[in-house]
């Protein structure tokens, strides 16, 4: 009989280049979920065994130039991967049907063979093995076999082997010396006819026995007795060494699933029975049945069986010791399989999930959530990773990543540095390094000082400004400290829990108050003002340079006359609707480039000069028809004019449209920086501009 075989011996097995079993399924898997989503296919791919039925999704899916774009490196796996999985599929198939026709050439011939001596053909030679009468039992196995052939249409060759393999069974239990020939198949060829007869008497047999027509009667007459003593039958059959016949399983399972056995696949169970079959090994017919016996030789772990080990659980349980011992207290399942990778893919444990469910199955004195594992009380990861962190912090008030990612080998690197931007206890310094809170020394008599400058600010101003506060020695107490961070570590070690910080504008209870706020009541009676002082001002009071605060507090407050100069708004009279008119006759579409004004000729006087910094502050503050649209404030007059209806990509993506170029994000921002749309080349949401300028070119077709 031709033996199925898995994936990766199949592999080997044809020499396969470049293919692995675990990559091959894995992709499948990856554009199965795809193919499903996009209802191409009910079945995963890799649970397929029709070839055809196969590579016609897969057709689909690489013939999807969408799918291709955004599958990029699993679309080229697949163009050369989907051809090695159908050859595979093709082979089991062919071998399936090897295994048919096998069956059906053994019938014909054991058929032919009726004229032969039943003896002869059920036992050989006899000096090998005394004849051994059919007993009352083994006719009620026969008889069933029978009626599963007859009534329940079942594969006659399979319905005959399993009572071969059953009676031999029961012999063994008996003690009975059994050689090749007893009871087999071409034996039970010979009693099926004979039992026959018994119910349909015009059917050729050979013979029938005194024992068959006292069964068959029984049947007939009283088959509550007859199912009794079927019921001993099976019983007489089913004695068996359960761990021997467990093992046998196990042993099946290890090497044709090294990977486990998906229970909900046809294609796996198919498999199973196929290599059981080739081993003796009798399963229940049920699949419900089956999956009993399966649990028994192992756990499901991700709708996978996978075979209980006991030196694999012990050797890793000396392994997730071993990490303890170097003191951690949480280890994360990612950091345990890619320290141990080796080791875990020689043992099949293929992914940091299947090792966590493992482990919870198997190893359950650890308190587990869902990235980490630890031995103590449950705890949220933030609450559990800053307390590695305190753990293992040096005597330094300042700590580089590399050392602390050396410290800690089993949390991974992202998510320590996570919890050290997200925890307040925590706080960046400069780059890849942060400063422990506990370490960072204020003297009590300085922080009351900051308190007492704190409380007075607020109740005089209504806030107070975080760079104001007085330092005292604290800069030379934390030398390692600067600039922006010494600020955070300030509030949050002095401040913290009685004020509230906005960009370092504190005040007494959470308020919406901030710099440009804060700044717009400060220069509210200015005549006059300029974009650096206000610059400057904003720098001084946040720690860092952040221009557009600046523009905010300008152009809310002011009118924009040139690059730098800005004066209050009772210097300017705007003629909105005649304004507003004249817009209407420049941007005829709606909308527009800020420098397409080529002339202010036509505008009306408004006590300054026109240009396009005033016409800028007339969008944004005056007109009635049009806004200013930009993505930041800047000083190039980059950006759009446009009736309130449009948003600035809506803008954006017109203005593409409106051009026969095929566009890629660099050039599409090249052309709406050339355009005076945009005061840089780059934008985040170019590709999407680009989809929307195409949707829109198809619609006017």
């Amino acid at each position: 009989m031709t033996t199925l075989i898995t994936l990766e011996n199949w592999i080997d097995e044809k020499g396969v280049k470049k293919f692995t079993a675990p990559m091959l399924l894995k992709y499948l898997s990856e554009a199965s979920d795809y193919a499903i989503q996009r209802k191409l296919t009910k079945v995963e791919l890799n649970e397929m065994t029709d070839p055809k039925q196969f590579m016609g999704v897969i057709t689909q899916l690489l013939q999807n130039r969408f799918f291709r774009i955004t599958h990029l490196n699993l679309a080229r796996y697949l163009d050369k991967g989907a051809l090695v999985y159908r050859d595979y599929l093709m082979d089991m198939e062919q071998r399936i049907n090897d295994n048919a026709t096998e069956s059906k050439q053994e019938s014909i011939v054991n058929n032919a063979a009726v004229g032969m001596s039943i003896e002869t053909a059920e036992q050989g030679d006899r000096s090998k093995t005394a004849r051994v009468p059919w007993d009352k039992y083994e006719t009620a196995l026969l008889i069933e076999a029978f009626w599963k052939i007859e009534n329940d249409k079942q594969s006659r060759s399979v319905v005959l082997q399993e009572l071969s393999d059953s009676l031999r069974k029961k012999a063994v239990n008996q003690g009975i010396a059994i050689d090749d020939t007893f009871r087999n198949l071409n034996g039970m060829q010979m009693q099926l006819s004979c039992i026959a007869v018994t119910f349909y008497p015009n059917r050729p047999a050979m013979h029938k026995t005194a024992i068959m027509e006292e069964m068959a009667d029984l049947y007939k007459k009283n088959r509550a007795a007859f199912n009794l003593i079927l019921a001993e039958a099976h019983k007489m059959v089913a004695i068996e060494d359960n761990c021997s016949s467990k093992g046998k399983l196990s042993s099946i399972l290890k090497n044709n699933f090294p990977y486990g056995l998906k229970i909900s696949s046809s294609l796996d169970l198919m498999r199973l029975r196929v290599y059981a079959q080739d081993e003796n090994v009798v399963l229940p017919e049920d699949d419900g049945e089956l999956l009993k016996m399966l649990l028994d030789c192992g756990s499901v772990i991700d709708g996978k069986l996978i075979i209980k080990d006991e030196n694999l659980t012990d050797e890793l349980s000396k392994i997730v010791e071993t990490a303890f011992s170097t003191g951690a207290h949480i280890i994360y399942y990612d950091s345990l399989f890619y320290t141990n990778q080796e080791w875990m893919m020689r043992h099949h444990i293929n992914s940091e999930d299947t090792l966590k469910e493992y482990m919870k199955k198997n190893l359950p004195n650890y308190v587990y959530t869902r990235v980490f594992f630890s031995m103590n009380e449950k705890q949220t990861e933030y609450e559990a990773v800053s307390g590695e962190l305190r753990r293992i912090w040096s005597d330094n008030a300042v700590e580089e990543l590399t050392y602390l990612f050396k410290e800690l080998p089993y949390i991974p690197q992202n998510n320590i540095q996570r919890v050290l931007f997200a925890v307040e206890d925590f706080v960046w310094v400069s780059e890849n390094r942060y400063l422990l809170l506990d370490r960072f020394l204020v003297p009590d008599h300085e922080e009351n000082d900051i308190l007492t400058y704190v409380s007075n600010a607020c109740e005089l101003d209504g806030y107070a400004s975080l760079t104001d506060v007085p330092l005292g020695s604290i800069p030379e107490l934390n030398y390692q400290v600067t600039g922006t961070a010494l600020y955070t570590a300030i509030f949050n070690k002095v401040l913290k829990g009685k004020y509230h910080n906005n960009h370092r504008i504190i005040t007494v209870g959470k308020s919406d108050l901030n710099i440009v706020k804060v700044l717009s009541k400060a220069y509210a009676q200015r005549d006059e003002i300029t974009l650096e002082e206000v610059t400057d001002k904003v720098t001084e009071l946040n720690g860092g340079l952040k221009q557009q605060d600046a523009f905010e507090v300008l152009y809310n407050g002011f009118i924009r006359i040139s690059k730098s100069k800005f004066i209050c708004r009772k210097k300017v009279h705007f003629n909105v609707d005649e304004i507003d008119s004249i817009l209407i006759g420049i941007y005829t579409k709606g909308y527009g480039a800020i420098r397409d004004v080529g002339t202010f000729a036509m505008f009306p006087e408004c006590g300054v000069t026109w240009n396009h910094y005033v016409l800028e502050s007339y969008c944004y503050s005056y007109s009635r028809k049009f806004s200013l649209l930009i993505l930041n404030f800047n000083s190039k007059n980059a950006g759009a004019i446009a009736e309130s209806k449009y948003s600035y990509n809506d803008v954006l993506a017109l203005s593409l449209s409106e051009s026969n170029l095929d566009f890629t994000e660099e050039s599409a921002g090249d052309y709406l920086f050339q355009k005076g749309l945009m005061a840089k080349r780059k934008y985040y949401k170019l590709g999407e501009i680009i989809n929307k300028a195409a949707e829109i070119k198809r619609e006017k077709k």
